[in-house]
């Protein structure tokens, strides 16, 4: 999974009594919404069949979950999260060669009404996160010795470091953080195992 994204959301790990989990052993969902998720992984995201299916169902099913459980979550929380968001896709339209004024301008659109739309996003993401540590915590999944170092020779690769250096960079919190990520991203696989698609 992309981690990435847990950078905006490393806190949610420090939350998981904020969380009261629903049913997540079995997770059903519409066959249409399903196909449609799959569509839109290959097509927006460019990813093969196999992993937009995968994709599709931890996506799915940890939304579903989320639906069935209680999360406390603070409207403060959303618009960091969404500001995060916005400051990302400001930085890639940087990158094109555009500017977010511009896509104001093209979009009709303003600052304040990207971010309501970022808000939806982000609290959905949250939700998500928060779901799927719960259920890493509830199923003692937790990153073992060989997946953080297969993670560690990971971003030893993508920024051409030595494997030791990262290591050191890496101390404390972002080790941490690190670790909570790979125990979510099995989270994510258990609940995908455990999907059925009705037709």
């Amino acid at each position: 999974r992309d981690r990435s994204v847990s950078r905006g959301l490393g806190d949610v790990y420090k939350r998981q009594d904020q969380v009261t989990l629903g049913k997540y052993q079995s997770v059903r969902i519409p066959y249409e919404q399903w196909k449609e998720a799959v569509e839109q992984n290959i097509i927006r995201h460019q990813m093969s069949y196999e992993e937009a299916e995968k994709r599709a169902k931890e996506d799915l099913a940890a939304k579903k979950i989320a639906a069935y459980s209680q999360i406390r979550l603070s409207e403060e929380e959303v618009v960091k999260r969404a500001r995060q968001m916005m400051e990302a896709y400001a930085l890639r339209l940087q990158q094109q060669g555009l500017s977010i004024e511009g896509y104001y301008r093209v979009r009709k659109t303003n600052a304040q009404e990207l971010l309501d739309q970022m808000k939806e996003k982000a609290r959905e993401q949250i939700r998500s996160r928060m779901v799927l540590a719960a259920v890493a915590k509830a199923e003692k999944l937790e990153a073992t010795e060989e997946e953080y170092e297969q993670e560690l020779r990971r971003l030893s690769a993508r920024y051409m470091m030595e494997k030791d250096r990262v290591r050191a960079i890496l101390r404390g919190e972002e080790e941490t953080r690190i670790r909570q990520d790979i125990a979510v991203a099995k989270a994510a696989e258990y609940v995908a195992q455990n999907v059925r698609i009705d037709s």
